[in-house]
C-alpha cells in the first residue's frame, strides 16, 4: 500500500491478475496486429511514396504539407518505409506498433499513478489496448504515421507530465516536454494533452477549487507550464510561417447536430464495450448503442455514489470530449459530413478519454454515505478469490469484445484488396524477371484497386510506379510492353 496526496492509499495488485492482466494485454495487442495485419497500402500512402522519391530527405520536403497539416515526422516515416526498392509493409507495421505499444505503456504509467487500485489501471490500460480504433489506425500507414504518434506522444506528455507536477523528478520534466515537442512534428491534437494535463491537476485532483487556491498551485508549477508555452509560442510561429491552417468548407447547421449526435451515440459510448458501429448498422449495432448509453449512465452513476470527487472527473470529460469533437469538426465536418462522427480514425484521436475518466472517477476520496458504505460492505462479503479474479474476467471480456470488432474493422478496409492486387502484380514481375522477361508497362489510369486516382502525382501508372517500385519502367522503347490488368496481372500488350 502506498499514499496519494490526492486520495487514499493504493492498494497493489496480486501476482494472479497481474499474470492475468499481461496475458490479456498480449492477446489485446496480438488481435490488433491480427486484424490490421491482412492490409497494404492504400491511397494518399502512394502519394506520399511519390513525393519522398521525388524530393529526397531535404528540408523542402519534410516542409511540405500533409493535406494542410504540419508533420515533418510524417515525412520520416514516409522515408524509414522506403528502402532501396519497394515500400515495405512489414516496417511499416513494426512502426505503427511501436507507436501502439508505447501509447499503451505511457497510459498504463499514467493510470497507476492516478488510480487507488492497480486492478483499475490494468483494467482500463486493457480497454485502450484493445479499442478497435488501432486497427484503423495500423491498417492504413498513411492515417497511423500521422495520428498514432500524435497519441504516444500525448500519453507520454500525460504521464511524464503528471510525474514531474505530482514528484519533481527531473527525468519526467524531460520526458514530457520532450513528448510534447515530438508529437507536434506529426500532428497539432497534442496541443489539446495540454488542457488534459491542466483539468486534471487543477480540476479533478485539485486539493481545493478555490480561485485563490488553484492559482496558487499553478504558481508552484511554473515550470513546467513556461515550458509548454514556449513550445507553444515557437509551433504557432511555424504554423503561421508555412501556412500549415487546414481549410474546410463550412458545415451547416443540421450537418453540425447530425455529427454531433453521432459522435457521441455511434461513435463514442460505444468504444466503451470496445465496439463499433459501422455507416450500415444492423438492429445488433443499434442494440449495442442503447447498451453501452445505459452502461455508461450506470457506471457515472456508481462514481457519484461511491467517490465525492467523481462528479469532476465527468465534467472535465465532458469539457475536453467538446474539445475534440468540435476542433475535429471545424477541420473535417464541412469536407466529408456526419459521418466522421463514427469514424474510426477521427475517433482513436480522443478515445482515451474515457478510460482515463473511469480511472479519476473510480478514485480518490470516497464517500461515507449508507448507500456507498453498503456497496463496499457487500463486495467485502465475496471471497477473496471472487474479488481478485473478477477484475481478470472484465480484462478478458473486453480483449474479446475488442476482438470481435477488431476484425469487422480490419475485414471492412480495402487495404487488404489493395494488397492482393500489388501481391499478384509482384508475382507476375517476378514470373516474367525469371524467364529473363524486363517488361515495360503500358501507361494509362492507375488500378482502382489502390484508389489513388484522387491524387494528381500518382492518378497513371507511370507515376504510381514511381512511387512503389522504381525499376519497374513504363512506356519505355524497345522492350516488351505489358498491361497492368485490373487484378494486377500483367498481360502482353496485343
Amino acid at each position: 500500500m502506498s499514499s496519494s496526496p490526492d486520495g487514499p492509499a493504493r492498494s497493489g495488485a496480486s501476482g494472479l491478475q497481474i499474470a492475468g492482466f499481461g496475458v490479456c494485454l498480449v492477446a489485446a495487442a496480438v488481435s490488433v496486429w491480427t486484424a490490421a495485419h491482412s492490409s497494404f497500402f492504400y491511397a494518399d500512402d502512394y502519394a506520399n511514396f511519390w513525393l519522398a522519391r521525388t524530393e529526397g530527405t531535404t528540408l523542402a520536403f519534410l516542409k511540405t504539407p500533409y493535406f494542410q497539416h504540419f508533420a515533418p515526422g510524417h515525412r520520416i516515416l514516409d522515408e524509414l518505409v522506403l528502402p532501396a526498392g519497394r515500400p515495405s509493409w512489414t516496417v511499416a507495421e513494426g512502426v505503427l506498433m511501436a507507436w501502439y505499444v508505447l501509447a499503451v505503456a505511457a497510459f498504463h504509467w499514467l493510470a497507476r499513478q492516478l488510480a487507488d487500485k492497480a486492478w483499475l489501471a490494468l483494467v482500463t490500460t486493457v480497454m485502450v489496448a484493445a479499442s478497435p480504433v488501432w486497427v484503423r489506425l495500423l491498417q492504413w500507414f498513411a492515417s497511423g504515421a500521422h495520428v498514432a504518434p500524435a497519441i504516444g506522444c500525448s500519453m507520454v506528455f500525460l504521464a511524464a507530465g503528471w510525474a514531474w507536477l505530482e514528484e519533481r523528478r527531473p527525468y519526467a520534466f524531460v520526458l514530457a516536454i520532450g513528448a510534447l515537442a515530438t508529437g507536434l512534428l506529426f500532428y497539432e491534437r497534442p496541443v489539446l494533452a495540454v488542457g488534459v494535463l491542466a483539468l486534471t491537476r487543477y480540476g479533478v485532483r485539485a486539493p481545493s477549487l478555490r480561485p485563490a487556491a488553484v492559482l496558487r498551485r499553478v504558481a508552484g508549477d511554473w515550470p513546467l507550464w513556461v515550458a509548454v508555452v514556449a513550445i507553444g509560442v515557437a509551433y504557432y510561429a511555424v504554423l503561421r510561417s508555412g501556412g500549415y491552417v487546414p481549410q474546410s468548407p463550412n458545415a451547416s447547421a443540421v450537418a453540425w447536430r447530425q455529427y454531433l449526435r453521432l459522435s457521441w451515440s455511434r461513435g463514442t459510448t460505444p468504444l466503451l464495450v470496445l465496439q463499433n458501429v459501422p455507416q450500415a448498422a444492423t438492429s445488433l449495432n443499434n442494440a449495442v448503442v442503447v447498451v453501452a448509453q445505459v452502461a455508461l449512465a450506470a457506471l457515472v452513476g456508481l462514481s457519484l455514489v461511491l467517490y465525492r470527487w467523481a462528479w469532476r472527473a465527468w465534467v472535465a470529460y465532458g469539457i475536453q470530449w467538446w474539445a475534440y469533437v468540435l476542433v475535429i469538426g471545424v477541420g473535417r465536418l464541412g469536407q466529408f459530413g456526419p459521418s466522421i462522427g463514427y469514424d474510426l480514425r477521427y475517433m482513436a484521436e480522443f478515445a482515451v478519454l474515457l478510460p482515463l475518466t473511469l480511472v479519476l472517477a473510480f478514485s480518490g476520496p470516497p464517500r461515507q454515505g449508507r448507500v456507498a458504505t453498503l456497496l463496499r460492505g457487500r463486495r467485502g462479503a465475496l471471497p477473496r478469490s471472487a474479488r481478485l479474479a473478477a477484475p481478470v474476467i472484465v480484462g478478458a471480456l473486453v480483449v474479446a469484445s475488442g476482438a470481435q470488432s477488431g476484425r469487422r474493422v480490419g475485414h471492412a478496409w480495402p487495404g487488404a484488396a489493395a494488397g492482393r492486387y500489388m501481391g499478384t502484380f509482384e508475382r507476375s514481375l517476378a514470373m516474367l524477371r525469371q524467364r529473363g522477361i524486363e517488361p515495360t508497362l503500358v501507361d494509362g489510369q492507375s488500378p482502382g484497386a489502390l484508389d489513388p486516382g484522387h491524387l494528381p502525382p500518382t492518378s497513371t501508372i507511370g507515376t504510381l510506379m514511381r512511387a512503389f517500385d522504381p525499376s519497374v519502367s513504363v512506356g519505355a522503347p524497345n522492350r516488351p510492353r505489358y498491361i497492368l490488368r485490373d487484378d494486377g496481372s500483367l498481360v502482353p500488350a496485343g
